[in-house]
């Protein structure tokens, strides 16, 4: 079409710093000059590619998901599932450090306004069915029998909380104990 400038940035890669940006600062917390540094991108071609400052918000949430479920699938697989939920469960106790005290976008936008908004608490419905079944499936797996949807349940709740406190500093011995404590659900499982 004659006239319309070619995009000329990479567009996974402004939704990825559009994704960063959020989840350091919240969807509150950002404002469009912020979208624009971070993502490098101009005002105009950033409104054609993912439309107004909620709609890459959504499309970051849902990036960030997806990528979050799959690490989870990779770190809960193998032969043995309670070693690999025994290991996923106490990789906990280093999410503070390995998110730069970020915890979870999802549980970050849960507190945000997922109430306020439908489109926003479908997302995070979504992925906390997805993680709840996941980690489910694997219980089931390692012998937790009946009690493996409630023990997902109280695991997601407990991943949750971990989530949250890693935005606060000085939480460290209370991530390590709630860690603890989900250790010793899944260890009474089988």
């Amino acid at each position: 079409m004659a006239g319309v400038r070619p995009i000329e940035f990479d567009a996974d890669a402004a939704l990825d710093a559009a994704m960063n940006t959020f989840w350091r600062h919240g969807y509150s917390g950002t404002n469009l000059p912020t979208l624009l540094k971070e993502t490098g991108v101009a005002r105009q071609s950033l409104y054609n590619t993912f439309g107004d400052k909620r709609q890459l918000f959504l499309k970051a949430v849902r990036l960030y998901s997806e990528r979050q479920l799959a690490a989870h699938a990779r770190k809960l697989g193998g032969d043995n599932p309670k070693d690999a939920l025994e290991k996923f469960v106490n990789g906990w106790r280093h999410r503070r450090r390995r998110t730069a005290g970020r915890g979870c976008l999802v549980c970050l936008t849960m507190g945000e306004f997922s109430d306020q908004d439908p489109e926003v608490s479908r997302l995070v419905a979504e992925h906390t069915g997805k993680f709840t079944a996941l980690l489910s499936e694997r219980l089931r797996s390692a012998g937790a029998g009946r009690r493996a949807d409630a023990l997902a349940s109280g695991l997601v709740a407990m991943s949750f909380g971990i989530a949250t406190l890693c935005r606060q500093p000085g939480t460290q011995p209370m991530i390590d104990d709630a860690t603890d404590q989900a250790l010793a659900m899944v260890r009474g499982a089988a």
